[in-house]
């Protein structure tokens, strides 16, 4: 019987390796199954504890040909363990980057934070005794407690204060074990996000490099538009700024809306009040590029683009019958794309990348700086028309 199996590990990788050619789940593929083999690393040193240990049942030396051989038996119960938390370092290390690939997942988050300390535990064991002991601490080779179970004590000597020692317990068996329970439930979670995932057909176009690179540059080239309105003080020619803007926004959104998009599976994350200013982006977007369109027109007879109006300390635009405010309708509703973009599975590093960060307070000063430049408009107004 193997006490070590991991049964739900062997089925998820299975699973994503027969049928998926998505770049994200071949990636968590490959982690899942790198953990899984450095986790069997780990599985042998403890199986050579073991067996050492067993020899050294029933009066020891008379299970050995040789002192020698006894001796040899002895160090091997001692290098296997730290050999396992090595392994074991390793294995959680895949483990780590496995959990983290979805990071705006609130399950996920809960199981992230439930296991927190647990991790920087055993991490804190291969540190001190396998990877790094000279940094505060030395072994002292003598023979100390072990014990049939898997635990055993290591003497340590501190190099900072020779004065003081101490003795350190591990238990390679056990940790191995809370190892193999918290992969299982890693991939319980994983497995769900598969699952999900699939039900949304793994035949259906995937986000591809292109569009990935469109989303991200379109992103940012947002910030630098509404950067642009902000320095032109709203001066004669900022509607092409918000014309440029509204493309932007348009395209993005529509990777929740179109029905072939595999990110249409975000489209509830919009709400009622969200969907009604992405139908006016829409109709905006049409009557810019289409001065024949309905959209274009507040009558049969006038025809409005790029109308502003100023007051309530904010301002709005206004294409036909369309009228758009900046502060309370356009820079939430970028917002609110931004923030569904960074949930989304399909895109689990985008939201990671440094520029991301530097984006959201770049956004943070331009819309600051837009409200309080509407706090008074005339006072730009008046220099520019004499008002």
């Amino acid at each position: 019987m193997n006490d070590f199996e991991l049964p739900q590990v062997k089925k998820l990788i299975d699973s994503i390796r027969s049928k998926n050619e998505n770049t994200f789940w071949i990636l968590q593929y490959l982690r899942l199954q790198s953990a899984y083999i450095y986790f069997q690393y780990a599985v042998t040193q403890v199986r050579i504890q073991e067996e050492n240990l067993k020899l050294m049942e029933n009066g020891e030396h008379k299970n050995f040909p040789s002192h020698d051989a006894y001796a040899e038996s002895d160090l091997r119960i001692y290098s296997s363990a730290l050999a396992a938390y090595a392994y074991m370092r390793t294995c959680l290390h895949f483990t780590y980057e496995l959990a983290e690939a979805v990071p705006n997942d609130e399950e996920f988050g809960q199981f992230r934070e439930e296991y927190k300390l647990w991790a920087k535990e055993l991490i804190g064991r291969r540190d001190r005794l396998q990877a790094h002991p000279y940094n505060e601490y030395a072994l002292v080779w003598k023979r100390t407690m072990r014990c049939s179970d898997g635990r055993i004590e290591f003497p340590i000597r501190n190099l900072n204060n020779l004065a003081k020692s101490e003795k350190w317990i591990i238990n390679p068996r056990r940790n191995l074990d809370e190892l193999r329970m918290y992969i299982e439930n890693l991939s319980t979670h994983l497995e769900r996000l598969y699952n999900s995932y699939s039900q949304f057909s793994m035949s259906r176009a995937q986000i591809d490099s292109k569009d990935e690179a469109l989303i991200v540059t379109q992103l940012r080239e947002c910030i630098s538009i509404l950067d642009l309105i902000l320095g032109s003080e709203f001066n004669i020619g900022v509607n092409y700024f918000f014309e440029a803007l509204f493309i932007r926004l348009r395209h993005l959104a529509s990777y929740f809306f179109r029905t072939e998009s595999p990110l249409v599976k975000y489209k509830s994350k919009f709400d009622k009040r969200d969907d009604t200013v992405l139908g006016k982006i829409v109709d905006i977007r049409i009557a810019s590029a289409h001065p024949e369109a309905d959209q274009h027109w507040l009558t049969d007879n006038l025809s409005i683009s790029g109308g502003m109006n100023f007051g309530d300390k904010d301002m709005e635009i206004q294409y036909g019958s369309n009228k758009i405010f900046l502060l309370k309708e356009i820079l939430p509703i970028y917002r609110k794309i931004r923030s569904v973009f960074a949930q989304t599975s399909e895109l689990p590093r985008l939201a990671q990348h440094p520029t991301w960060g530097a984006d959201e307070r770049k956004l943070t000063q331009i819309e600051s700086a837009l409200t309080s430049l509407l706090e008074n408009p005339k006072i730009f107004l008046s220099d520019r028309f004499g008002l």
